[in-house]
């Protein structure tokens, strides 16, 4: 009897140690496999969104809600590419010379026949031709099936939902949105019910504590100040206090929060943004941290966690940042002799998280803010530098980048400041690149390559090369910006975007390797194997969780 009771705890201890090990490696396993999902289906969605960029062109301005549209277009249609010969000299430029007055000059000529003035700006040699590329030649890597675009990963043939509205801008200009969505459960189907069922549960919590549901109850005061809004927001606001002010607008965010810290009235002042959520979990620490808090505190920080893909300027998920502040401030004598004022706060880090939910990105406005107080003021803080190369980076187009330029051309010719330099230089390379100022563009890039290489320029080389069709030497730059260099604005171009620039290029000569060519399966090989560890890295990359 003794040996059966020694067989039966030994075989509980077994299953103790199994059901222990289960729910430990349990969420890891199921955290692993979502990870990969999750990057083949952001995969899959960018390669959508490639295709409606290049829809909407031809389009004039307006994605496509159809799979079937879309896949058609992909498949049979095709896309301008400009033949380039010759390029405008330090001269031309200084003079006035563009592009566009270029090829009008050359294309009156030929109208004409009058080539007076083609020769008055040294123009004999410069070119333009427009050519007709297949839409699949162009944008997708050769054996890519445009009809998977519809398709799920991992969903057992479920399609996206595709969707598109037209709305009008407050400028009264017109746009087009696209959304392209899919559920938890669709892509993550076969893996652990109950962690999906976490999932999804998070998410009703979000949007059941959204925005001022979310913090109104845990104030004591509720200050809103309305900086011109010509929709119903006095009257959503209305509902939570009567404590609401007008304010012009006068693109400074500063002074419109300054304004409204003057209308306080309690001990502390908490500041959220509009997109700004605290859960159930951190509504609770909140409150824990009103009770508790000392009154020497002057400054609270909170964990600022973004949970949307619109993190424009963020590095990290998670950074700490300044959110509650003490109203009236104490002075205090400090040091035994020679006393003097403490001028530094006291500041407290707390375990609250903010979670941070844009639901769209707004660095138009943003950049109209950069210049304006650029213009104002003749100058940068360093960190309101670094946010507008970071937003430029990451989301500037040819017109933000033309606008930029000056300023951070100004900013690059001072030489005071080695990091301003850096900065500026990462910018400015990227304008000269897209503005096809060739020898400005190596200028600036080979300067910075004197001091310690940064992935973004690192990043600009491989896109120059890549354009250029240099595949090979296009992939020595992507190497190095993903593996020997680190970035200094923008996360990901140390990160996802050269992994991402390493495996078209690696696609791309793997394809152009001639089959009857001995010397070309050695070739193959080393290929083959850079491109697995290529995604391989790219598949386990993400944006820190903390810098």
């Amino acid at each position: 009897m003794k040996t059966v009771f020694n067989i039966v705890l030994g075989l509980c201890a077994l299953a103790l140690v199994y059901i222990c090990y289960a729910s430990i490696m349990g969420p890891i396993n199921f955290e692993k496999a979502k990870k990969q999902r999750d990057a083949a289906v952001i995969a899959r969605l960018i390669d959508i969104r490639k295709a409606q960029l290049e829809y909407r062109g031809l389009h004039n301005q307006q994605y496509t809600a159809s799979f079937d549209t879309l896949i058609d277009f992909v498949k049979n249609q095709k896309l301008p590419f400009i033949f380039k010969q010759g390029e405008l000299d330090d001269k031309q430029l200084e003079d006035g010379l563009t592009e566009k007055k270029a090829i009008n000059i050359i294309n009156k000529a030929k109208k004409t026949g009058n080539y007076a003035e083609v020769k008055k700006w040294g123009l004999e040699n410069f070119k333009r031709d427009t050519m007709w590329v297949a839409v699949l030649d162009t944008i997708f890597p050769k054996g890519f099936n445009a009809d998977s675009m519809r398709y799920v990963p991992f969903g057992n043939g479920a399609q996206f939902e595709m969707a598109i509205k037209n709305d009008t801008a407050k400028s009264g200009a017109p746009f087009c949105l696209l959304e392209v969505k899919t559920p938890y459960e669709v892509y993550l189907n076969g893996l652990d019910k109950q962690e999906i069922a976490n999932l999804k549960d998070v998410q009703t919590k979000l949007g059941k504590y959204s925005g001022l549901d979310s913090v109104c109850d845990l104030m004591d005061e509720i200050i809103i100040v309305d900086t011109g809004s010509t929709d119903d927001t006095k009257a959503v606001a209305a509902k939570y206090t009567d404590r609401i002010y007008d304010f012009t607008w006068n693109n400074d965010f500063s002074a419109a929060r300054n304004f409204s810290f003057s209308l306080a009235n309690m001990d502390y002042i908490y500041a959220p943004d509009a997109d700004e959520i605290l859960d159930e979990e951190n509504r609770k620490r909140f409150l824990l941290l009103k009770e508790a808090l000392l009154p020497e505190i002057e400054i609270v920080q909170m964990k600022y966690r973004t949970v949307s893909e619109f993190n424009t300027v963020l590095n990290a998920r998670t950074e700490y940042r300044p959110k509650l502040f003490k109203r009236v401030r104490e002075f205090e004598w400090i040091d035994p002799i020679h006393e003097t004022i403490r001028l530094t706060p006291v500041v407290f880090d707390s375990d609250i998280e903010i979670l941070h939910m844009p639901q769209s990105m707004h660095h138009k406005r943003d950049f109209s803010i950069f210049v304006d107080a650029f213009n104002r003021e003749g100058t940068f803080s360093s960190k309101l530098r670094s946010m507008y190369a970071k937003e430029l980076l990451k989301t500037g187009d040819e017109k933000d980048f033309a606008e930029a330029l000056p300023i951070f051309r100004l900013i690059y010719d001072s030489g005071t400041d080695t990091d301003a330099q850096k900065e500026a230089a990462c910018v400015l390379a990227h304008a000269y690149r897209i503005a096809g100022d060739i020898n400005r563009f190596f200028q600036m890039t080979l300067r910075d390559m004197l001091s310690t290489p940064c992935a973004e320029i690192c990043l600009e080389l491989g896109a120059y090369f890549e354009e250029a069709e240099d595949y090979e030497e296009a992939s020595l730059w992507y190497y190095n910006a993903a593996h020997e260099t680190s970035s200094i604005l923008d996360v990901h171009t140390g990160g996802d975007l050269p992994l991402q620039g390493l495996i078209r290029c690696y696609e791309i000569m793997l394809a152009a390797l001639p089959e009857d060519d001995p010397f070309a399966a050695l070739t193959a090989n080393q290929y083959e194997e850079a491109l697995a560890d290529a995604r391989e890295a790219l598949a386990n990359w993400d944006v820190p969780e903390e810098l």
